[in-house]
């Protein structure tokens, strides 16, 4: 774990892969995310990438955040860049804050929605606000209270309420029900909305001789489900789900369930 800023990737590289995909026939984005395995404002050469990803495409850019680093300036500064930020934010209180994201030790809480909130008076466009909600953990009415006082002041566009829907980095890290989070949303009131898992249809086919490597880079992001491949994919699911058994027993991808799901993730050395 770090808090420490640093540049992990060549930013031109990251924009050239990003000029490759929208090449690609199949690719018809609504918006360029980024997110990935790790936090996004850790990256020091943010602020340029959001920069030359709005140079190269009219397509909004979108950035995934547990919002740990807003209380920088800087971090503050290269988020302002973007269309869109969704920060998370699944605690309050110190302890189930600790419990949940098990932050690194110079991280506070305090300061974390301190710098959230200096965020939304500074920056001109959307904010969606994400909670994931474990369990017996912070889907108390306490902790939800005090997750509302927080989502008044911040005044975001939307809150989007999830829960445990991949296999989770601890055993006790369980879902809450549909019928809960329903409650839920009702308790932290407009504008939350409960984020649907189930998916849309695929739209279109891409080309077969590039799908498993796209399914292979997708997979060794986070798990996903076969619905989630052939969605985020553009494929169809029949296509998918041939290629995923294929894939498994060549020994390419691995195959885990979760609850009543199966989910895909890189192979496992």
């Amino acid at each position: 774990m770090t808090v420490e800023r640093f540049s992990p990737y060549s930013v031109k590289e990251i924009v050239d892969e990003i000029q490759q995909q929208l090449g690609r026939t199949s690719c018809s984005p609504e918006i360029i995310t980024l997110s990935g395995a790790g936090e996004p404002t850790l990256n020091a050469d943010l602020g340029d990438l959001i920069n030359r990803i709005k140079n190269l495409t009219h397509l909004p850019v979108a950035v995934l955040t547990n919002g740990s680093l807003l209380g920088l300036k800087e971090v503050r500064h290269d988020l302002a860049r973007a269309d869109l930020v969704l920060p998370s934010l699944d605690a309050v209180s110190v302890e189930v804050f600790n419990r949940i994201n098990r932050p690194h030790p110079s991280l506070q809480i305090g300061e974390i929605i301190s710098g959230l909130l200096d965020f939304r008076r500074e920056y001109p466009g959307e904010i969606w606000l994400e909670i994931l909600l474990v369990s017996g953990i912070n889907d108390l009415t306490p902790e939800v209270n005090a997750l509302r006082k927080v989502v008044e002041r911040l005044q975001p566009v939307r809150v989007q309420l999830n829960t445990v829907d991949r296999p989770p980095a601890a055993p006790w890290a369980r879902p809450v029900s549909g019928e809960t989070l329903g409650k839920l949303a009702c308790l932290l009131g407009r504008p939350a909305e409960v984020i649907s898992r189930s998916a849309s249809p695929a739209s279109s086919e891409p080309a077969a001789e590039d799908l498993a490597q796209r399914i292979v880079e997708m997979v060794s992001r986070r798990p996903c489900t076969l619905q989630q491949i052939s969605n985020g994919l553009g494929a169809e699911f029949a296509q998918v789900s041939e290629l995923l058994n294929s894939m498994t027993q060549k020994g390419q991808i691995d195959c885990r369930r979760h609850q009543d799901n199966y989910y895909y993730t890189s192979r496992i050395s």
